[in-house]
């Protein structure tokens, strides 16, 4: 009955009426700000500082395998410490090494090379903390909406700070540059201190060896088979098509439209796309967010379709903004389902398994979609791409759970163990 009343007290309150979420949505502004120019200031002192394309992708790589390797021990370490105190030091490590950049843009680029895999390991940090602190500052009604905005965060940001990243490089040089990244970040984790995390409920936690709680967490999703269902049927597609996004967007862009215009306006009505979806999911509720979330997801197919049919800058662009708006209900809905399906003493872990899965594949598409593409022809392996993504979908609807991204009941559950 407690519940019942809370949760009925907490529907009158805005979500910007928990001083946590706040102060949490407006750090990530400043936070996810830094790091959505962060890339392109780099990319530009890069290759001012003599680096060629090869140099540059081997360098922009180290943050991803970084990301990836740091990922299920930056999942134990978010369920072990604070979450608000992982968070803070990821970010406050980013800006250490942006400050350490402003005062090294004449260094050799293995240098460079060293700070992007330092970076990226903060960055493993970040997925897994941001998404098991909710639940500790959010009541559980609250959670979709509050997906929803930290989402709506990292669009915005992604749409404006490429622009600033760019613009400051031009106006003001790198070390500025850099400089004005780092107090982002440092601003962010300092914003993030104040807030009260609100543990209770959670099993008290026995720590182990790393690799013993590394592997409870990876013997837990392979428990909830619609947990595992979906991380499957989300990496497959993405390791495809943004493996050919990747090598193809930009070449397509400029070898049938003359210009890189297509190619910075299609990532643009990207985010466009899922900041309108995102906030139409924020007040949108349903009893079968899987579904829906899964149904809306087909349309990411729109990416391959677009660079297999390019006739048309308009029609590349109206593909990308219904690509972005396909992911949105994905991002609201899968995230409040870990947050509410799964103990909060393994989330950390939970959500470090669904960034590595989800980014872990993407280098090897982005390694074989030349090759392949060579091989079999361009629009044929583009259209596979949106074959495969389509069957994807069909055999995680088929999974028991997706539809409502629920664990079914215990009894049902334990009758499993049984047998």
């Amino acid at each position: 009955m407690s519940s019942e009343k809370s949760q009925e007290s907490s529907g009158n309150l805005s979500l910007f009426s928990y001083p946590d979420f706040r102060t949490l949505w407006f750090s990530g502004l400043f936070v996810n700000l830094a790091a959505a120019a962060f890339p392109v200031a780099l990319a530009i002192a890069v290759l001012d500082a003599g680096g060629k394309a090869g140099t540059l992708g081997l360098i922009l790589a180290a943050r991803l395998a970084s990301s990836v390797s740091f990922s299920l021990f930056a999942g134990v370490l978010t369920d072990r410490l604070s979450r608000k105190k992982v968070m803070f030091w990821a970010d406050f490590l980013r800006g250490i090494l942006s400050m350490v950049i402003v005062f090294s843009t004449d260094a050799p680029l293995w240098f460079f090379g060293v700070i992007l895999f330092v970076m990226g390991a903060g960055e493993a940090f970040i997925f897994p903390a941001s998404g098991a602190i909710l639940p500790s500052i959010l009541p559980e009604d609250k959670l979709p909406m509050g997906n929803a905005f930290r989402s709506i965060s990292i669009r915005l940001t992604a749409i404006v700070g490429p622009g600033v990243g760019g613009a400051l490089i031009a106006l003001a040089g790198s070390k500025v540059t850099f400089l004005v990244l780092g107090i982002l970040y440092f601003v962010g984790s300092i914003l993030i201190l104040p807030i009260k995390e609100n543990r209770e409920g959670e099993t008290p936690h026995n720590s182990g060896s790393m690799i013993h709680e590394i592997r409870e967490g990876i013997r837990l999703v392979k428990s909830i088979p619609w947990i595992a269902a979906c991380l499957l049927g989300v990496s497959v597609p993405l390791m495809l098509i943004i493996g050919i996004e990747s090598v193809f967007l930009p070449i397509i862009s400029r070898r049938e439209f003359g210009s890189d215009r297509v190619f910075a306006f299609s990532l643009i009505a990207f985010a466009v796309g899922a900041t309108i979806t995102a906030l139409i999911g924020s007040k949108y509720k349903t009893n079968r967010p899987g579904l829906v979330s899964n149904l809306s997801w087909m349309f990411f197919i729109a990416i391959p379709i677009s660079m297999a049919f390019p006739f048309a800058p308009w029609f590349v662009i109206l593909c990308y903004f219904i690509a972005g708006a396909a992911t949105e209900p994905y991002g609201i809905h899968w995230p409040s389902a870990i947050q509410r399906e799964v103990p909060r003493e393994f989330q950390g872990r939970v959500f470090s398994l669904d960034y590595l899965v989800s980014l872990g594949l993407i280098p090897i598409g982005m390694a074989m979609a030349a090759p392949v593409a060579s091989i079999v022809g361009e629009t044929e392996y583009f259209l596979f791409a949106a074959v495969v993504h389509v069957v994807c979908i069909a055999i995680t609807l088929s999974i028991p759970g997706v539809w409502e991204l629920k664990n079914p009941p215990k009894s049902s559950q334990s009758e499993q163990d049984l047998r």
